[in-house]
């Protein structure tokens, strides 16, 4: 978690352990986030940008990376929590 203070990411540990998962890595373009919220590395050193918040005009955005047709990251509880914690913001993931 790299916003602890977040309302997104109230509740979630400091980090969250996710057993396989697609890599992505940076450069990732995109705007400027107004929060990143959370940041995932993988086991060859990359970082990623995995949690970042936007306004557009008066909507709310949360970009949410973890997830991959692939893996079941969606049904862990703490990647619940992640999702629901950011609709609550009025925000969407």
């Amino acid at each position: 978690c790299t916003c602890p203070t977040h309302p997104i990411a109230q509740g979630i540990p400091a980090w969250v352990d996710i057993p396989e998962e697609e890599m992505y890595g940076e450069f990732f373009d995109i705007p400027k986030p107004d929060d990143v919220v959370f940041t995932g590395w993988f086991a060859g050193g990359e970082v990623f940008r995995s949690g970042c918040t936007f306004t557009r005009g008066l909507g709310k955005i949360f970009y949410f990376q973890p997830g991959h047709e692939e893996y079941p990251i969606y049904h862990m509880p703490v990647i619940q929590l992640v999702r629901s914690c950011s609709t609550k913001t009025g925000t969407t993931g």
